[in-house]
């Protein structure tokens, strides 16, 4: 029996719900499932290695660099490169120094200065002229790989040191499991995987007796669909002559991407195998103890210690809500008699009104979080507490499932661990959230949304799925049954919009809309944008409509569709959407340094 693995990775800096992972047996798809973070996929990875001892898995980040830049550290092997990988790969992704490149004032390097690419993708280009392989230097923008690969790398040491080949840097013995690097796009072939319909197609052609539940998985996430196909499509190399495949010097160092059977490895004999010189292992590893830190023993006042450290790392709970163009819009902030304890703004709803407390719930607290939502005209209200207890658990549920789309509410409980002597970490666990879908599905039904409504969430969530494969980490925006989406730019007034807009919302555009409290204050910071006109074109490439909108306060800088749209007119939309998405990565590039200079 062959079995194959396949890891769809992720990069992501909170991977959750992002790497999917995938089972085969003579190309019969076995499991198709998430993974709760890294450790869990390489954990679950290795725990299949030895259960099925002659697998072949595929991980798809970039298992090396370009031979010039791993010599420059002194190494002539990849497995000691992962080393310096882990030692250096967070303050590389930070810096973004070169030969990095892909965030503002970074570009690729040349071919003088560094090799952007390994010998391996400039094969795969050549023999694949519709696939264009990234650069692992590129760490910012849409397609980067190189956050994946600099994240991955340092897991390839733990598979290294149970005893696993990592091929090509290890000799790969019939008989006993590898790990390769794979590139899902040359098992896929050309299917526009970031469309739904498409990837139904694929499936419906290619594998209609795919079990219905794995089914459903690949056709509604794009990195499932791709972990999926990869796994099945491995069966096709699983068994070929493991001592003929070539480990050059290049290759020790370098890293090759594992081929299809269209297209083999480059095989040749001459050049003796690196040999691992460790016997196999079974899958050991220390775990330490969890400790439960009590909660004031971290914060031992709710006002003075709990709500701070909430404001100051918003980014954790921007998380655990699955929200993360959260930002802080202000703490303690007054609503009539009363103080919320934060306020944040999500770009794409409104605001998110949270309210804190350390022990078990009250109807106190309770009650803060509906007056300062309905005070504040919140979208979201979020109770964090150290434990729930029942009644007010069910409150919560109640209320979200009466208040249809005007508000959410979420409840969630704050945890401390620590292991050993560490730091003690915080834990959010959601124990109440709003069923979006079911919501989504009430109101189709029950005629709360238009056909229009309907339209507007249909096009925004095909949008957002290609959105979010070309610009990795900008916005988890999520489909609404509105005319615009909203993304962040990083300062809470200044924000990125892409909207149908004009009579019957006949016309499309993206623009920066900027915001203030009062007119002269929005007018302020649009003239100081403008004064930069002529050099924000020029990045951008075209002329852009620049509207001060005296009569609110706020102005717009705008990119305008040249056409008349319909949102009603699904044949138009993949040629609106390319339109949009090949433009919202420059125009964010000409608009973003000067925003960022905007007092």
């Amino acid at each position: 029996m062959a079995t194959t693995v396949a890891i769809d990775w992720s990069g992501a800096r909170n991977p959750r719900g992002k790497i999917w992972l995938a089972l085969a047996h003579d190309g019969e798809l076995a499991e198709l499932k998430l993974s709760r973070s890294r450790n869990d996929a390489i954990y679950w990875l290795l725990q299949q290695l030895e259960k099925y001892p002659s697998a072949v898995a595929g991980i798809d980040f970039a298992f090396s660099m370009p031979r010039r830049f791993v010599e420059s550290h002194g190494l002539s092997s990849a497995i000691e490169f992962w080393k310096v990988v882990e030692r250096f790969g967070e303050n590389w992704l930070r810096e973004c120094g070169h030969p990095f490149w892909g965030r503002r004032n970074s570009r690729m390097p040349n071919k003088d200065e560094c090799e952007p690419f390994r010998r391996t993708e400039r094969d795969i280009a050549e023999t694949y002229p519709r696939v264009t392989p990234k650069s692992v230097f590129q760490i910012g923008g849409g397609g980067q790989v190189g956050t994946g690969s600099i994240r991955g790398m340092p897991f390839l040491t733990k598979v290294h040191e149970a005893g696993i080949a990592v091929w090509p840097f290890v000799d790969p013995r019939a008989g006993e499991p590898m790990v390769v690097e794979i590139y899902p796009r040359l098992f896929t072939g050309e299917v526009a995987k970031a469309n739904r319909s498409d990837r139904c197609k694929y499936l419906d052609d290619n594998f209609p007796n795919l079990r219905t539940d794995h089914r459903a998985k690949a056709m509604d996430s794009d990195d499932a669909f791709d972990a999926a196909i990869s796994a099945i499509k491995l069966t096709e190399t699983a068994n070929r002559p493991r001592q003929l495949l070539e480990i050059d010097e290049v290759s020790r160092i370098e890293g090759e991407i594992w081929r299809n059977a269209s297209a083999s490895n480059r095989i040749s004999p001459e050049h003796g195998p690196i040999r691992n010189g460790r016997n196999r292992m079974a899958v050991t590893t220390t775990i330490g103890e969890l400790e439960s830190v009590p909660i004031r023993d971290v914060w031992p006042d709710e006002a003075q210690n709990l709500t701070p450290w909430l404001a100051d790392n918003v980014g954790v709970l921007a998380n655990a809500l699955g929200m993360d163009d959260l930002e802080l819009a202000g703490s303690e902030v007054s609503v009539g008699p009363f103080s919320a304890d934060l306020v944040l703004d999500d770009s794409n709803s409104g605001k998110v009104v949270v309210e804190n407390m350390i022990g078990k719930t009250d109807h106190d607290h309770l009650g803060k979080l509906i007056t300062y939502a309905a005070g504040l005209d919140a979208s979201h209200a979020v109770l964090i507490t150290e434990a729930f207890r029942d009644e007010h658990r069910s409150a919560l549920q109640w209320l979200n499932a009466n208040c249809r789309n005007s508000v959410s509410f979420f409840g969630i409980e704050l945890k401390v661990w620590k292991i050993g002597g560490s730091s003690p970490a915080p834990q959010f666990d959601i124990v109440v959230q709003p069923d979006e879908w079911v919501r989504r599905v009430r109101a189709a039904n029950s005629g709360e949304l238009s056909p229009t409504q309907l339209a507007y969430l249909d096009f925004w969530a095909e949008f957002l799925a290609e959105f979010r494969r070309r610009y990795p980490g900008w916005s988890r925006a999520k489909a609404a049954p509105r005319k615009e989406i909203n993304l962040p730019s990083g300062k809470s007034d200044f924000r990125y919009h892409c909207d149908f807009c004009g009579p019957n919302q006949s016309r499309f555009r993206l623009q920066l809309y900027v915001d203030a409290v009062d007119h002269s204050e929005a007018a302020r910071r649009y003239s100081q944008l403008e004064n930069k006109q002529s050099e924000i074109e020029q990045t951008y490439g075209e002329p852009l409509a620049w509207e001060p909108l005296r009569e609110r306060k706020a102005s717009r800088i705008a990119a305008y569709y040249p056409k008349e749209v319909n949102v009603h007119t699904r044949g138009n939309w993949d040629e609106l959407r390319r339109w949009a998405l090949e433009r919202l990565g420059p125009f964010r590039e000409a608009m973003q340094p000067h925003i960022d200079k905007v007092l």
